[in-house]
């Protein structure tokens, strides 16, 4: 698992909105902490401005720079980039990978 200190920030952000409040926001905290120590922690060096919304770009980023094999996402703007790059929603990776 590669991620960055943007989408640790991110997830934190959102998370709570997706969870419906099923995890409070110490327990938020503590798996983003968690991450920290099971995750490759890699920041990229530069965007590549291919996103059409700027927030993903350091996630596409991410994926390039770190040579990651697949990003696995729910965000629309970066699934349009699967023809692209190795991009799937998480249903596809259960299904390929499980």
């Amino acid at each position: 698992m590669v991620l960055s200190r943007y989408i640790l920030t991110e997830f934190k952000r959102v998370l709570p909105r997706l969870s419906k409040k099923t995890l409070s926001d110490v327990e938020i905290k503590q798996l983003a902490d968690t991450f920290l120590f099971i995750a490759d922690i890699h920041e990229p060096s530069i965007s590549h401005g291919v996103v059409r919304d700027s927030k993903d770009d350091p996630v596409l980023a991410l994926l390039i720079d770190s040579r990651a094999e697949v990003l696995i996402t729910g965000d629309k703007d970066l699934l349009s980039l699967s023809d692209s790059y190795p991009i799937m929603t998480p249903a596809r990776f259960c299904e390929k990978y499980a």
